[in-house]
């Protein structure tokens, strides 16, 4: 019943089993046995892909109404217990499990030994369709806007995440008098690969300040691009969340760069448990002191 949820929220096998990490034919046998089980047809092919039938609706609005239930009714059993128990499943992106989810839930489970966290690595637009499927009880997202589709779920933010320059501490942007996009005109880049948030902001941001930035190295992986600048004095952009305290590169904030916001989301059904709110105060605590921290300090 899951899958067949986020069947809907996704509306494609593929997807499905990318977010779940299951392999597609994984995820048809479980929806064909679902479809054995109900003896009622629940996916049929529209054109080039499927789509659901009239009972495959109804079905995906019963098994919310049925999981939500049973998620309630789990959390009635155990809250009368004066430790938090039982699972709690989250979802995060890179950075964000890096930064605030794996330090905020150390503590917690050797506190509480009778807490069980799933984490899973997933980008928002991964980890919000499996929330709203039900396959998640909390998401750490991170949006542009100041709030993005909340749907079925509590949000709550956790920080504001300042897009930086990244560069050595020697870089001669250091010494510039003016910290402005256009000083770094003349400078060596790396970035993500063409089409990436990252990339389009350098793009776009360059533009406007009447440049085309000289890209010397892509990358997919955040420690890569920080090596480069370690390494091979590029500059780049990267969002302060992703670059560790303890390495020695400069970040500074520029006017002309934006901010996300990082959320944390939750689902109906699981917000009133003692071991999703026990969760919650872990990682907005672990927000709070890395919120403390002036980043003009990196320098």
């Amino acid at each position: 019943m899951r899958l067949l949820i986020a069947f809907a929220e996704n509306g494609t096998v593929r997807g499905v089993a990318d977010a779940q990490r299951l392999s597609p034919s994984s995820v048809s046998q479980q929806l064909s046995l679902l479809e054995r089980e109900v003896g009622a047809a629940l996916l049929e092919r529209h054109g080039r892909g499927l789509v659901l039938t009239p009972p495959g609706r109804v079905l995906v609005r019963r098994s919310r109404e049925i999981l939500e239930l049973m998620d309630l009714a789990r959390a009635e059993v155990t809250e009368g217990v004066d430790e938090p128990v039982g699972t709690v499943r989250l979802a995060a992106f890179s950075s964000a499990l890096n930064r605030i989810v794996i330090p905020a839930l150390r503590r917690l489970e050797k506190r509480w030994p009778r807490l069980r966290i799933e984490i899973s690595e997933l980008d928002p637009h991964e980890s919000r369709p499996a929330l709203h499927a039900g396959m998640l009880d909390l998401a750490v997202i991170a949006d542009l806007t100041p709030a993005g589709d909340t749907s079925g779920s509590a949000s709550g933010l956790l920080l504001n995440d300042p897009v930086v320059v990244v560069s050595a501490k020697d870089h001669p942007f250091m010494e510039h008098r003016e910290q402005e996009l256009r000083a770094l005109a003349s400078a060596r880049w790396a970035s993500n690969r063409p089409g990436t948030y990252l990339s389009d902001l350098l793009e776009s941001a360059a533009a406007r300040a009447d440049f085309v930035p000289d890209v010397i190295g892509r990358f997919t992986s955040d420690d890569l691009l920080i090596d480069a600048v370690l390494e091979r004095g590029v500059v780049a952009l990267l969002p302060a969340l992703a670059v560790p305290d303890d390495v020695p590169v400069a970040l500074t904030r520029l006017p002309e760069l934006p901010e996300r916001s990082i959320s944390l989301l939750s689902s109906r059904s699981s917000r009133s448990r003692a071991a999703t709110r026990a969760v919650v105060d872990a990682i907005q605590e672990r927000c709070e002191a890395i919120s403390s921290v002036d980043i003009r300090d990196r320098r």
